[in-house]
């Protein structure tokens, strides 16, 4: 008989606030239709992008949880979420511009937010029976308040580009300021010094983004979007690369 008990008293002390961002790739369900082959070769590289940002800097308090064309991304330092999603869009920019074939270049985009969440390592096995036979299984859980508004965040982010959710932007004027982020409102990754980014043509990423987008609007092509669709896309990204 299956063991679906579950004593939440575990919880207790177990939520805190951390940044999560949520990273995944534009129109899958699209590229799927199209070949799973193909969808497929689009959705490792980006799982190979993020595990390669994750071991080039050795995080010790970063924790990448993999859906299946992305992955939300927790810490408690913004410093370190800004690092690995910079690694992660550097990579993926190069290849982007470098790609010669339009049909084998894929969009990213991504969103952070900040608030209570709750890590499956951090649960004792006490909580639960069926997860002290299948070890390792939880702590591939995360879920919280910050999981959901990054995932809502996503959808008003430019293609290669990363949306700041309300919640991790520093309020100056707010009377709980330790209830919310520190993340400047205008805070764009290609403008971030943290990391030597002078190898990327950003004209030529926003110039390459641009064409790929108005190429979906012809009906025969094999990644086809409404134009409505399209055109939201193409000016999400010329206000988002304004400073290139």
């Amino acid at each position: 008989m299956p063991n679906v008990f579950f004593d939440n008293r575990f919880l207790d002390g177990k939520s805190h606030k951390e940044y999560v961002a949520f990273v995944d790739i534009m129109g899958t369900r699209t590229h799927m239709k199209a070949g799973v082959d193909e969808a497929a070769n689009f959705i490792f590289k980006l799982h190979a992008a993020i595990i390669s940002a994750w071991r080039e800097k050795n995080y010790g308090g970063v924790f990448v949880y993999p859906v299946m064309d992305g992955a939300y991304i927790a810490t408690k330092s913004k410093g370190d979420m800004i690092n690995i999603l910079i690694r992660i869009y550097r990579e993926l920019a190069r290849l982007f511009i470098t790609e010669s074939n339009p049909l084998h270049r894929y969009m990213i985009r991504g969103s952070v937010a900040y608030g209570n969440v709750i890590h499956g390592h951090n649960i004792p096995y006490e909580a639960s029976k069926a997860f002290e036979s299948y070890l390792g299984y939880k702590d591939q859980i995360m879920l919280g308040s910050a999981m959901i508004l990054a995932y809502d965040g996503e959808s008003k982010a430019a293609p290669f580009g990363i949306h700041i959710d309300d919640s991790a932007i520093r309020h100056i004027n707010t009377v709980n300021r330790g209830e919310y982020g520190s993340f400047e409102e205008e805070w764009k990754w290609y403008k971030d010094t943290q990391l030597d980014l002078s190898g990327i043509d950003f004209n030529s990423l926003k110039e390459k983004l641009e064409n790929s987008l108005e190429e979906m609007k012809n009906p025969a092509h094999r990644f086809h979007y409404k134009e409505e669709s399209i055109d939201n896309h193409i000016r999400l990204v010329q206000e988002y690369f304004t400073d290139i």
